[in-house]
């Protein structure tokens, strides 16, 4: 691995004007988006802010809507949860984000974040409550389909 400096910029432009004159004029950077993955030298945590972006932004939408918990459950379960599973066929969850997951189940149930243990959320529909979804365990669900039926050629 290389640090991307404007030295490194030049020597990318230069090779580019002698070999493929019609991409000289592109944008050199040290991270692109490709496919929905950052690739490159600064990709980093970048991969999950936009999936996190849309997340709490669809979070937010259920809790202004004032619908009932019911639809707001069914909203949560259907809309949301789902924003992050695509990165996640690929990359792991961060750690901290468990804690968004659940800080975004209070949100929609319009509870206090402390009320219940997370664990507690995924017992409601047990005792008539609402049934809802873990983003962490959808998020491992979404690997470990890719890592058996996208792409089984990988050891096991």
């Amino acid at each position: 691995m290389c640090d991307f400096t404007p030295e490194i910029v030049e020597e990318i432009r230069n090779w580019l004007k002698a070999n493929i004159p019609e991409w000289s004029d592109f944008a050199i950077k040290s991270t692109a988006k490709f496919l929905g993955f950052y690739v490159g030298t600064g990709a980093g945590a970048m991969d999950w802010t936009e999936p996190i972006d849309k997340f709490k932004a669809r979070v937010q939408t259920i809790r202004t809507s004032n619908g009932p918990l019911r639809l707001n459950c069914y909203t949560y379960n259907a809309k949301a949860i789902w924003v992050t599973s695509y990165v996640a066929q690929l990359l792991h969850l961060p750690r901290e984000l468990a804690l968004l997951g659940r800080t975004a189940m209070s949100t929609i149930l319009r509870i206090t974040c402390n009320t219940f243990r997370h664990g507690d959320f995924f017992q409601l529909a047990g005792i008539g409550g609402f049934e809802l979804r873990s983003m962490v365990v959808s998020c491992a669900a979404a690997l470990y389909r890719t890592s058996c039926s996208t792409l089984p050629a990988w050891p096991r």
